[in-house]
């Protein structure tokens, strides 16, 4: 059985809307990408953050992770919120590591 789909998405924001029905062009962009990325099986944000230490760690070993977890990947790459919580593990991660 596949897995539910994230989440959520990025937000699109009603101010992103034109006169009318028109969307923006960098609104067109996100929507394009999304639907182009799409997956059978994609992780949930509640999956994505259990894994998220994971991904780091093999990262950090100098691993490929985006080879060896690609639902991740996907993941991180189409959830604006998820993505933040990457960054800011990274952002902790590389000044520990600076220490």
């Amino acid at each position: 059985m596949p897995e539910s789909k994230p989440d959520h998405r990025p937000e699109i924001p009603a101010a992103s809307l034109n006169s009318g029905s028109e969307l923006s062009v960098e609104i067109f962009r996100k929507i394009a990408l999304m639907l182009q990325n799409t997956a059978d099986t994609e992780i949930t944000c509640g999956q994505f953050i259990d894994l998220i230490d994971e991904y780091v760690e093999l990262g950090l070993q100098g691993e490929n992770a985006p080879e060896l977890m690609p639902l991740f990947k996907l993941h991180l790459d189409l959830c604006g919120g998820c993505h933040e919580e990457y960054d800011a593990l990274m952002r902790i991660m590389n000044r520990t590591m600076e220490q």
